[in-house]
């Protein structure tokens, strides 16, 4: 995913289904502090703003971890459960899909692989 920063307050963006571009501001996002974005701007027609509670460089800085750990830990029965991670920048999320997607393999990967409050586990399409 690169090392490209952004600001400390950017959750990220997308365009949503009516066509709008969404600008992600991470909710305690201050427009005077060093290393923040100025969302100021930013109220022109077709531009929506919306807090969120994890920045962009957290959830990629999670994502890029995971993309390393997993493959190069296949040999762990945690790893080897899942089945894909996802980047879900709409949601402020990190999405891992599980093939046994049960309560404890939940736990377990949270205690052996990663554990953080944007990482969500859902059942793996064709798995359940």
């Amino acid at each position: 995913m690169g090392n490209t920063l952004y600001p400390a307050n950017f959750g990220g963006l997308y365009i949503n289904s009516a066509g709008e571009l969404v600008i992600l501001v991470v909710e305690d996002g201050r427009d005077s502090e060093a290393g923040h974005m100025s969302v100021r701007g930013f109220a022109a027609e077709g531009v929506i703003t919306r807090e969120v509670v994890f920045s962009y460089n957290s959830l990629r800085n999670a994502f890029s971890l995971l993309d390393i750990v997993i493959p190069n830990s296949r040999e762990c029965a945690t790893a080897s459960n899942v089945d894909g991670i996802t980047l879900d920048v709409i949601n402020n999320k990190v999405l891992v899909s599980l093939a046994e997607y049960t309560k404890y393999a939940i736990e377990l990967f949270r205690n052996v692989i990663h554990d953080a409050p944007y990482i969500v586990f859902h059942q793996s399409p064709g798995r359940a």
